[in-house]
């Protein structure tokens, strides 16, 4: 029995693998499909090539398969303004839309090393942009999405400016977020 199938003995909300790099892919995907979450990384220089590179040999992931998947996030290396210092920053988040042809792909965010910003800025651009907001926060029961939005957004500058980088200073900054009676 595959360590995925042991996991799910425990009955999980998420399954988490560090990164997958070959078959072992293929596992993580079937536990998606039963209706567990699951987040991993893998290697891939851009959204597009990710999907090509699980539909490959080596991992085999079906058009089917890949439609399971919701958000992709890139993380690539780039030079900071502050004295040129290479650092891994998020460079996009796109969503993985299921259609009867494969995945398609939509692009909420992107990061411009120029500004050092992201685009678009507005929540109301990323509300017209994403299919799965919509029924994410139906399903979550969130009266009002762009008010939830900016909570979240206040949340994450908090973790910035108190350099809360470590995951038990993240908890403790986010932690307030649930405690106001968010589901």
């Amino acid at each position: 029995m595959g360590l995925g199938m042991v996991a799910l003995r425990k009955k999980p909300h998420y399954v988490i693998v560090g990164e997958v790099r070959g078959k072992e892919i293929r596992q993580l995907f079937q536990i998606a499909l039963t209706g567990h979450g699951c987040v991993s990384s893998i290697h891939a220089p851009s959204a597009q090539d990710l999907l090509i590179r699980l539909g490959g040999d080596e991992m085999g992931i079906t058009k089917t398969q890949q439609a399971s998947m919701n958000y992709l996030l890139n993380v690539q290396k780039v030079k900071t303004k502050d004295g040129g210092r290479i650092r891994r920053k998020a460079s996009s988040l796109t969503e993985v839309i299921a259609e009867s042809s494969g995945p398609r792909l939509c692009e909420l965010f992107r990061y411009d090393p120029g500004s050092e910003s992201f685009e678009p800025n507005g929540i109301e651009d990323v509300m017209n942009n994403s299919r799965c907001l919509d029924y994410a926060t139906r399903f979550l029961g969130i009266p009002d999405v762009a008010e939830d939005m900016q909570r979240r957004m206040v949340l994450l500058q908090e973790c910035v400016d108190k350099k809360a980088y470590g995951i038990d200073q993240m908890f403790g900054v986010i932690s307030k977020y649930y405690q106001a009676g968010v589901p």
